[in-house]
């Protein structure tokens, strides 16, 4: 079981993104759309041919940036 905290005992840093599955017109596989805020992922999700938000709670620096990464590349695609 892993240790929430880190080299120096303080609580390592947590953040929460949310994914969004979806399916496109023509597309033989759904896309997923990556948020770092609940309601705009709760908006998103509302609509036709979309899944529920999956909350994503992550500490490691390298996850993190992938996920701020994906959080903007969500972004410029659906022009949000």
């Amino acid at each position: 079981m892993s240790d929430n905290k880190n080299k120096n005992g303080g609580m390592k840093k947590m953040k929460t993104y949310y994914s969004v599955t979806y399916a496109v017109w023509g597309a033989d596989t759904p896309r997923m759309a990556w948020f770092d805020n609940k309601k705009e992922a709760e908006q998103f999700a509302a609509h036709d041919y979309r899944n529920d938000p999956v909350v994503r709670n992550c500490s490691k620096p390298d996850t993190i940036a992938r996920y701020s990464e994906l959080v903007a590349r969500t972004k410029q695609e659906l022009f949000l």
